[in-house]
């Protein structure tokens, strides 16, 4: 396996990095850099029948859905923004609830340890405050055609100790080529462009120091044709200073340039000679995960070019869309379906505040040479207009026609079938359907309109089990160190403490090192307990994502369910405070006895029985003179 020191995303630092890892500038080197700019350009072909409305959807989102410079000025410019409230009313119900992630074994004897990892995963889910991250990753979905995380081992964290960084990365940045359906389907490569600041990189790959400079202002980066053409890279400076990365300018150091970041998978066959006295050979591929290269398009400067050093041999990257399209790697979005709905609407809400104005404040019809002034006639209320002499008539108003009936009919119209387009009704905000009383009716209706939500919710689960698939294999290469995992139960007082790390072993196997913390009342303070070792294994795990749709009637629903269950004795108590998330569960669980019924406080005892800590009924009741 290649060595990780080998490896730089552009996001780490590896000063201490020479060697193999290391390109020389050199024709080769020209042929590497011409390759990725190749690859962009087959990426944005690619993409041209998705990505074209994408910068005008994040418009539509935020309000600004009419063009200033072609609608008058005394022109309306009203927003019924349907896009707005169609993603903020279903972004709660995906990620209200938090997943849970099952860890499970592929062989039985690590029954055990996958709890343990299982335990590990939801510790570092909460450090990195992952629910903020899945909400921004689906929002994405939802605007553009997907959703992009990018999952890779960050050796700055946890001061030095390295950690697993799973950060939102902008879809208009990623470029995959045709025919790909996922990250691990059909796609032999990836590329990810990024924007760095000039300091960053510098320190980064400090042996580029003088060849990092940052992108003229003149530069396109979204037009890349011309670059790719027998490698005329277009400079982005004619001025050549001191790049030396500690005496640079600061304001230099702040300014940015582009970076284009390869994954690819590569055949390359290297002949190895074998320790022997025969000379013996052997092939052997150059790249078994994957080969990464990372370069300054605009600059000609190639950064790197080593092995992918991540041993689940996937691309770190995980995809998350909200509805599928076919052998497509983009999905549908919900902003795509919406927009020529928003624009009608628009419209038509623009056309009744315009004629309304206008029935309000009607034309004025003036006769020339009748004494008014023009430029004096407002709506004023007891506004005088004088007239001259005779002239009275000549000054008037025309009043148009009232409203057509029919204005009112065609906007609800369109805005029920917006709602039937993002499904998006009242029910699935939570409202009672206007005109619909039965318990039955709405309970039906409540069924019917989970399924869109129960197809998006499938969606994400088998995007977040892509992520814990990777996050668990890069936690058993990398969590080589111990270090401390911290559970915090909603149930518990004290929070668990724990050290955990794996070893490698000689034959490519792992096991787990783990030595739990036990908290002390006496002292307050927690006690190191002995370290436990787990049998060798292959340190392969499945993960599956279990989760629930947080509509409020599903939770009622729910509870009835799980109440009706126990009441028939098909579950017992245990299971039904799970099933309304109870909150303090465990403490509720301690003071129920072994019929799983709840035992009364101290001031509920029953006539002569001890209470809970063995205290005593009150004196003289229910005791025999």
């Amino acid at each position: 396996m290649p060595d990780a020191v080998q490896y730089r995303d552009p996001n780490q630092p590896r000063s201490e990095l020479k060697g193999p890892g290391s390109p020389s500038n050199n024709d080769e080197t020209d042929d590497i850099i011409k390759l990725v700019l190749d690859l962009y350009e087959q990426g944005s072909e690619a993409r041209k029948g998705y990505d074209s409305s994408w910068d005008k959807r994040l418009d539509y989102y935020e309000g600004r859905q009419w063009s200033s410079d072609k609608r008058p000025s005394y022109k309306s410019r009203p927003v019924h923004n349907i896009i707005r409230s169609t993603i903020q009313s279903q972004l709660p119900l995906l990620t209200d609830n938090r997943p849970g992630f099952n860890v499970t074994p592929r062989e039985p004897q690590d029954f055990s340890f996958s709890q343990i990892v299982g335990e590990v995963v939801e510790a570092w889910w909460d450090n990195s405050e992952m629910q903020h991250t899945i909400v921004q990753v689906l929002f994405d979905s939802m605007l553009y055609d997907a959703g992009i995380l990018k999952v890779t081992w960050d050796i700055e964290a946890e001061l030095g100790l390295g950690d697993i960084k799973c950060e939102v990365v902008d879809p208009r940045d990623i470029y995959v080529p045709y025919g790909a359906v996922d990250f691990d389907h059909d796609c032999p490569w990836v590329i990810h462009k990024a924007t760095k600041t000039v300091g960053e990189l510098k320190r980064r790959f400090p042996e580029f120091a003088e060849k990092i400079r940052p992108d003229s202002k003149s530069t396109d980066n979204n037009n890349n044709k011309a670059i790719s053409q027998d490698i005329q890279l277009v400079s982005p400076t004619d001025k050549k200073g001191n790049n030396d990365v500690s005496t640079a300018n600061g304001a230099d150091q702040r300014k940015t340039a582009t970076v284009y970041e390869l994954w690819i998978r590569d055949d390359t066959i290297d002949e190895i000679k074998l320790a022997d006295n025969d000379n013996n050979t052997m092939m052997k591929k150059k790249y078994p995960l994957g080969r990464l290269i990372t370069i300054l398009p605009f600059s000609k400067v190639l950064l790197q070019d080593v092995p992918v050093p991540y041993m689940h041999g996937k691309w770190p990257f995980v995809r998350f869309v909200d509805m599928l399209l076919p052998r497509s790697f983009w999905g549908e979005g919900e902003v795509a379906s919406l927009m020529d709905q928003q624009v009608i609407i628009n419209k038509i809400i623009a056309n009744i505040l315009d004629y309304m104005t206008l029935m309000s404040n009607p034309i004025w019809i003036s006769e020339a040479g009748n004494g008014v002034n023009p430029d004096k006639l407002t709506n004023a209320i007891s506004a005088i207009i004088q007239t001259a002499s005779g002239k009275k008539d000549t000054i008037k108003r025309d009043i148009p026609p009232a409203l057509q009936s029919g204005m009112v009919e065609i906007l609800q119209v369109f805005m029920r079938q917006a709602e039937t387009v993002s499904g998006s009704t009242d029910v699935t905000q939570g409202r009672n359907p206007t005109g619909v009383s039965a318990a039955a009716a709405i309970q039906s209706l409540q069924e019917a309109s989970q399924t869109r939500i129960r197809l998006k919710e499938r969606n994400l689960a088998t995007s977040l089990s892509q992520l814990g698939n990777q996050i668990v294999a890069l936690m058993m290469q990398y969590y080589t160190e111990p270090r401390v995992v911290k559970i915090v139960g909603k149930d518990s007082d004290w929070p668990k403490y724990f050290d955990f790390y794996v070893s490698r072993l000689d034959d490519d196997k792992i096991q787990y090192i783990r030595r739990a913390y036990k908290y002390d009342p006496n002292i307050e303070s927690y006690i190191p307990g002995e370290y436990e070792t787990g049998e060798p294994t292959a340190g392969i795990f499945d993960v599956k994502v279990l989760s629930g749709t947080s509509l409020p009637f599903a939770k009622t629903q729910r509870a009835n369910v799980a109440f009706r269950l126990f009441d028939s004795k098909a579950i017992d108590i245990e299971e039904l405070l799970d099933a309304l998330d109870w909150p303090n569960k465990d403490k509720v669980m301690e003071r129920m006895g072994t019929t799983g019924e709840a035992q009364p406080t101290e001031g509920e005892m029953p006539v002569g029985q001890s209470g809970p800590r063995g205290a005593l009924a009150p004196a003289g009741a229910g005791v025999t003179q």
